[in-house]
C-alpha cells in the first residue's frame, strides 16, 4: 500500500480487516488536490481457494467540492456494517 503512495494508516485498517477474515471490504481515503480533493475506495477480495487478498477493484473521484474539515465525520457502509469514518489527515 504504502508503494502506492496511500497511507500508513489505510494500511493498517486494511491489515485488521484481514486479520479479521473479513471475506469482502472496502477502503476509502482522499488526499488533496490543486482544486478539491481526489478520493479513493479500494475494494478487496480474499480468494475463494486460499487465504491470499486481492485488490479486486477501484475507484477514484475529483470532488471539485471543498472537503471535509479535519475533526468532521461522514458515515459510509461497507460489509462489515455502518461505521464512522473521520477524513481528518
Amino acid at each position: 500500500m504504502k508503494a502506492l503512495g496511500f497511507s500508513d494508516k489505510l494500511q493498517v485498517l486494511m491489515e485488521e480487516q484481514m486479520r479479521n477474515d473479513i471475506p469482502q471490504f472496502h477502503l476509502n481515503d482522499s488526499i488533496a488536490a490543486d482544486k478539491g480533493q481526489v478520493d479513493f475506495t479500494l475494494h478487496f477480495k480474499q480468494s475463494g481457494q486460499s487465504d491470499y487478498y486481492y485488490l479486486n477493484r477501484y475507484e477514484v473521484a475529483h470532488n471539485k467540492g471543498k472537503g471535509l474539515e479535519e475533526g468532521e465525520i461522514h458515515g459510509h457502509c461497507s460489509w462489515s456494517g455502518w461505521k464512522e469514518h473521520s477524513q481528518a489527515n
